[in-house]
This record gives C-alpha cells, sequence and structure tokens, in this order.
C-alpha cells in the first residue's frame, strides 16, 4: 500500500477488510479514498454507501448509492440499498422508485424479495 497510496483497487480491498471486520469508520475513508482516485469505480460507490448507511449517516449514503446507480443502472443491490436509505430518510416516493428498479434489475431472487417487501412497507405507509 505504501508504493501506490492511492491505488484504488488496493483502497477498495482495504475498504473491504474493514467493512468485514466492523470497522465502518476507516471503511469509509478507504471508499472514499477509492472514488476519489476512481470516480467511475461503481463497487466503490456502493460499498461507501454500505458503509455509510450502516453509520446511520443516510444522507452520504443516499449520495454515494445514488452515484453507484447512475454509473451502472442495472446494479439491483445499489438499487435496494438505496431504497432502504430513503426508506429511513422518510423519502417514500424515492424509495418506491428505488425498491422498483432494484425488483426489476434483480437477478438473484432474494435482491427480488428484499425489494418487493421494501415497497409493499413503502406502499403501507403511504396508505396509512
Amino acid at each position: 500500500m505504501q508504493a501506490r497510496p492511492n491505488w484504488p483497487l488496493a483502497l477498495y480491498g482495504l475498504g473491504r477488510a474493514y467493512l468485514q471486520r466492523g470497522d465502518l469508520r476507516n471503511a469509509e475513508a478507504a471508499f472514499a479514498k477509492a472514488t476519489e482516485n476512481a470516480p467511475n469505480m461503481v463497487d466503490a460507490w456502493f460499498e461507501l454507501g454500505i458503509a455509510r448507511r450502516n453509520q446511520g449517516s443516510t444522507g452520504p449514503a443516499v449520495d454515494a448509492l445514488s452515484k453507484a446507480v447512475q454509473l451502472q443502472p442495472s446494479h439491483a443491490e445499489a438499487w435496494l440499498y438505496l431504497g432502504l436509505s430513503y426508506e429511513e430518510s422518510g423519502a417514500r416516493a424515492e424509495a418506491a422508485a428505488a425498491f422498483e428498479r432494484s425488483r426489476d434489475a434483480a437477478q438473484s431472487p432474494e435482491v427480488r424479495s428484499q425489494a418487493e417487501e421494501g415497497l409493499a412497507r413503502v406502499r403501507d405507509a403511504f396508505a396509512a
């Protein structure tokens, strides 16, 4: 890491290691540095959003996850976590739209199911 301190793949790997250890603050820092050095690195934006969301930073999580889906509109998991972040912030219309995009893009039955559950929660909240 010292030979290439700003190498995006190394920073991404470091962020994943921190995330797996539960060190969210250092994970966020590594992913943020990776996105600075490789602004089109979708996975770094996605993981940055996850690290921020898991720290309760909903607004910054929305920003990072929005960038991930902007770069890769078919990223079903990014849409799912964007929906969850919007839901947590009370932005129900945006959450519903993100959950729909996740459901429609999902290859995995698990992601599709989670998106449908999120969509149902948001719709129930609208009806209440």
